[in-house]
């Protein structure tokens, strides 16, 4: 069994985009693992290392959640590698919001929320030029879609929400409330964490993703030491 221990271990985008052989076989719409598609991944994620720091860590830590949900679900192989780099790219399209409204604190205007409200769009259109992957687009699209139907960019709901961007919801989520952001929240503990994705399963969440997420942190919840300051994980 893979722990998120382990999962931790795991630096740098050129171990999450690892090629295989059987992975280098042509599939229909799944992305094309080719030397020109990894160096887009690479050189765009090293974009937004530079560009906002945090987004990017905020990425790296919810590729490798994502991954443990994934293995959870009985995900292996590729289905897995396509989720970890998912993770990766899923906020790629907070490059065209100004740094000053992501690190403004307070609440924003109605115009500044409007341009984060964006990111899912822009984002789907980088990745789906970088990788060539429509599906991987739409799972950026969709991260910030609820199950209610109450989301954005679309407003879909339930099923109709890809699930890779079901588990995304939740990942993205809790790491937003454990590292906080300067215009929406203070950060949480673990366990205040928790218990907010415990009530919102069902509307916010997938109810059975959420139940898979809770019970998994709880399980394992400890090793998060190595992703998040002490401070955080009080009372979990």
């Amino acid at each position: 069994m893979i722990s998120l221990k382990r999962d931790l271990s795991t630096r740098g985008v050129i171990i999450l985009c690892n090629v295989s052989e059987e992975s280098k076989r042509p599939r229909e719409d799944q992305m094309a693992y080719t030397i020109a598609c990894v160096t887009g991944i690479r050189n765009l994620l090293n974009v937004l290392r530079l560009y906002h720091l945090p987004t990017f860590l905020h990425s790296r830590r919810v590729s490798v959640m994502a991954r443990r949900v994934g293995y959870e679900l009985g995900w292996r192989g590729d289905s897995l590698r396509l989720l970890c780099i998912f993770g990766l790219l899923h906020d790629v399209g907070k490059l065209a919001v100004d740094p000053a409204i992501l690190e403004k604190p307070g609440r924003l205007a109605r115009e500044e929320w409007e341009a984060i409200c964006r990111h899912p769009i822009v984002g789907e259109q980088l990745v789906r030029r970088v990788t060539g992957s429509t599906s991987m687009a739409a799972w950026v699209r969709s991260h910030h879609e609820r199950w209610d139907g109450n989301g954005y960019p679309d407003g879909i709901a339930s099923d109709s929400i890809p699930l890779q961007a079901r588990i995304l919801s939740v990942v993205d989520a809790f790491d937003a409330m454990l590292d906080g952001r300067p215009y929406h929240r203070s950060r949480r503990t673990i366990k205040m964490a928790l218990e907010e994705i415990e009530r919102g399963a069902g509307a916010q969440f997938d109810p059975e993703l959420a139940d898979l997420f809770i019970s998994m942190v709880r399980r394992e919840g400890r090793t998060l030491a190595k992703m998040f300051p002490p401070s955080q994980l009080g009372g979990d």
